[in-house]
């Protein structure tokens, strides 16, 4: 277990100061936060990828046409159709919750 002599011997003679937080409650629902948002995030992706490549193989293409300067995402799917989640708290959000892209965002 670290304490301040073996931080001071680890950092050298210039620290002068140290704090050592034992809470860490506040960064642990940091961190949750942004596992819950990475997880959304990587669902929508993998989402978008499936319904792109359905639509692309049903159209019989699997490559961006030339010439086309468009996102090969708005290229096969409508924006109603590509995955959106909904903002607000967990419960009122399903309710009241404004619907937007998921990739909007990021």
């Amino acid at each position: 277990m670290l304490n301040e002599t073996k931080l001071k011997e680890i950092f050298g003679a210039q620290v002068e100061k140290i704090w050592i937080n034992r809470d860490y409650s506040d960064l642990q629902d940091l961190v949750d936060e942004r596992n819950k948002d990475a997880l959304l995030l990587e669902g929508g992706e993998t989402s978008l990828i499936h319904d792109c490549n359905k639509k692309a193989i049903k159209k019989g293409r699997r490559e961006k046409p030339e010439g086309s300067t468009q996102n090969i995402s708005t290229l096969y799917l409508k924006d109603k159709k590509r995955p959106h989640h909904k903002l607000g708290y967990p419960v009122i959000k399903l309710l009241f919750g404004k619907k937007v892209s998921l990739f909007s965002l990021t």
